[in-house]
This record gives structure tokens, C-alpha cells and sequence, in this order.
């Protein structure tokens, strides 16, 4: 059984890949292209970029393998994020939590359960030390 793979549909995944890659690295567009080619075992950014904008001429079974892996790991992370999300939701009671009222509110929680901080709606209890 042999296996062939068409040019065309390997760059435009290629493409696909390295674009959510340079997405979500949290870098401009040029500093991406470095981030993501060191992440890419020390690939250059302009080769990144060729892929970014579908340029590649020879996309090598290695080199897809390491946007495959990437990709992957990348897209594991993502979900557990979406994941944490949905359960600070539950937890919290928002329909919508951005991150600015998720942090305030991790931190009360947390802080409630450390006991440094009274859970929200109850008032701090004093301390008999003071007086």
C-alpha cells in the first residue's frame, strides 16, 4: 500500500498550521516569524514566512512533522484553556468572564480558601489581637 500526498494540499496545510502558529504566538507579525522558526527546531523566519503566506516550494516529510507536533501541542494547550474557562464559569456563575474579572476573581477565591481573604458577600472578621 503506498500513500500519496498532493503538493498543493500539504503547503496549504502547511499554511494553515504555521498561520494559527503566528496567530496566537502573541508576537507581531515579524517577531512571530522568529518565534514561531525557533519553536520549529531553529527554522529561519524567512522560511517561516514563506510557509505563512503559502511560498514554499518543497515542504519536507520532517519539516511538516515538526508543524504537525507543534500544531498539536499548540492546539492541546488552547483547549485546556477553553476548558479552565468554561469550569471558572461554572464555578463563578458568569455567562461571559473576561480575563480581567476571571483574575479578580481567582485570586478572591483563592484568597478565600487560604483564608487571608473573606469570601465575597461576607464581611472580614476582626481580630481579637487588636484593640
Amino acid at each position: 500500500m503506498s500513500l500519496s500526498f498532493s503538493a498543493d494540499a500539504v503547503r496549504v496545510e502547511a499554511q494553515d498550521r504555521v498561520r494559527d502558529l503566528v496567530r496566537h504566538s502573541g508576537e507581531c507579525l515579524k517577531g512571530a516569524f522568529d518565534a514561531v522558526g525557533r519553536r520549529l527546531g531553529g527554522m529561519q523566519p524567512g522560511r517561516v514566512r514563506q510557509l505563512y503566506y503559502g511560498n514554499a516550494r518543497q515542504i519536507g516529510a520532517a519539516e511538516m512533522d515538526h508543524i504537525r507536533a507543534l500544531h498539536t501541542r499548540f492546539a492541546s494547550i488552547i483547549e485546556e484553556q477553553r476548558a479552565i474557562e468554561r469550569r471558572m464559569r461554572e464555578v463563578m456563575g458568569h455567562e461571559a468572564l473576561d480575563h480581567h474579572e476571571a483574575d479578580g476573581a481567582v485570586t478572591a477565591e483563592v484568597g478565600a480558601l487560604a483564608g487571608e481573604v473573606p469570601p465575597a458577600g461576607q464581611a472580614p472578621q476582626q481580630d481579637d489581637r487588636e484593640g
